[in-house]
Formats: structure tokens, C-alpha cells, sequence
């Protein structure tokens, strides 16, 4: 299997948002060369399947590594990791590590929205309702909270299905 069938089970996996489809792609995946698995394309792929799949801590693992072995500058493994903690529940943790990235990429609204949610589920309201503002100004057609909410409802969706 190629990276460019990885790219279309994918595709696929997206269309039927059936969770097979997600494991069929991530199994696939990670039979790629290494060469392959180091693309960025794939990286994306790999994290996407584990957030469909609601595979929290793979996130974390999978985020960490390609954070300590491609460095610090790795946005996506950051938004991967922030993710993982969103969904476990690590608002702690989060808080104590967040700052690092805003101050790295202070106009990413997408790390602004991670600490607001954070901030709020840590029964800061002020603080979070300071992010949400900024987060609305550096990103005024709120794309990242639908998406959150989009991915939210899928998930219950799933959990409701018999």
C-alpha cells in the first residue's frame, strides 16, 4: 500500500465517519516506510485517525514523539497534543504548558481557544471568557470552535448509535 492509498481510505474514512473506516486507515498506515510515516501528510493522517477514533492518549504519545523528535516548531504535533489533553481532561496540565506555545505563535487562535476551554473547565471564567476574546478577534469566523463543535457532535452520535 502507498501513501497516496493511505490518502484515499482517508478520504474515504471521512465520507463514511464510520469508525472501520478509520481503523482500516490507521492500521494501513502505520505499515508505511518510514520514509513515508515522516511526511507531513501522514503525520496529519495518523492524529486525525486517532481523534476520530477517540484514542486520547495515542494522541498524547504519538504527539509527544514527533514533538521530541522533530523539535518544539512542530505546530501540528502542539495542536495534537492540546487536543489530547483537552479530551482527558488535563486542564492542569495544559494551563501549565499552554503558555509556552502562545508565546511561541501569540496570533495562533487555535491555541487561544485550547486555553480558553481549559481556563473555563478549571472554573477560570474571567480568564477564559479574555481568551475567547481574543480568539474571536484573531479568528472572527470562529473556525476552530466549529470544528470542535462538529467533531463533539459526531462523537456523541457514535456513542448514541446501538
Amino acid at each position: 500500500m502507498t501513501l497516496q492509498d493511505i490518502c484515499d481510505l482517508h478520504a474515504k474514512a471521512v465520507l463514511s465517519d464510520a469508525p472501520a473506516s478509520w481503523e482500516e486507515t490507521l492500521h494501513n498506515l502505520v505499515k508505511l516506510p518510514q520514509s513515508d510515516l515522516d511526511k507531513e501528510i501522514a503525520q496529519a493522517i495518523r492524529m486525525t485517525c486517532y481523534l476520530q477514533l477517540e484514542r486520547w492518549q495515542e494522541l498524547e504519545t504519538f504527539s509527544r514523539c514527533l514533538i521530541s523528535r522533530f523539535g518544539f516548531d512542530h505546530r501540528e504535533a502542539q495542536v495534537g497534543y492540546c487536543i489530547s489533553q483537552i479530551y482527558q481532561k488535563k486542564y492542569e496540565e495544559l494551563l501549565g504548558y499552554i503558555d509556552s506555545l502562545i508565546s511561541r505563535w501569540p496570533n495562533e487562535p487555535r491555541f487561544i481557544f485550547f486555553r480558553s476551554r481549559a481556563r473555563f473547565e478549571s472554573g477560570d471564567a474571567e480568564g477564559a471568557d479574555d481568551d475567547a476574546r481574543r480568539y474571536s478577534a484573531l479568528d472572527p469566523h470562529c473556525a476552530w470552535v466549529l470544528y470542535f463543535l462538529e467533531l463533539e457532535n459526531r462523537m456523541h452520535a457514535r456513542r448514541s448509535q446501538p
